[in-house]
């Protein structure tokens, strides 16, 4: 393994343990009342629209929050691999990172509709800074990775 593949190789390690910190860490802090505190993660949010039988945002937030990453890591270490530089793989690769910005986007929306109360107060937290670490740097690397010849 040369010096650049290792390089790569721990960013997409770490940027895949930012994706999984950023799902399950508090993404926004809400404060009701300046007495009430409730902290509310990517994970919390999806649930809640099961709850809610909110099913068509379920499906498409799970998608764009879910599936398309988990496909583009794995897309990723597949290709980190020396022996698997194949340019099907890079193509699925490139049509799937389309969507690696949708992940904050859906975040951003959420956060400009919550800040419109008067009495509720939201914050960003750590998850949210986890979960936009790991979108850029998946940007970054598939970047990287498209620039290489085969």
């Amino acid at each position: 393994m040369n010096l650049n593949n290792l390089y790569f190789t721990s960013i997409l390690m770490f940027s895949f343990s930012s994706y999984l910190l950023g799902l399950f860490l508090p993404v926004l802090k809400q404060t009701t009342l300046f007495f009430f505190h409730k902290n509310l993660s990517i994970i919390s949010s999806i649930i809640s629209l099961w709850e809610n039988k909110e099913f068509f945002l379920f499906i498409l937030i799970s998608l764009f929050v879910f599936i398309f990453p988990l496909l583009k890591y794995i897309l990723l270490f597949v290709l980190s691999l020396k022996y698997s530089n194949k340019f099907d793989i890079k193509k699925l690769l490139h049509w799937i990172s389309r969507y690696s910005f949708v992940d904050l986007f859906v975040i951003s929306i959420i956060i400009i509709l919550f800040k419109k109360s008067w009495f509720i107060n939201y914050n960003l937290a750590l998850g949210f800074y986890c979960f936009l670490f790991s979108v850029v740097s998946a940007l970054v690397l598939t970047l990287k990775l498209s620039s290489t010849k085969d």
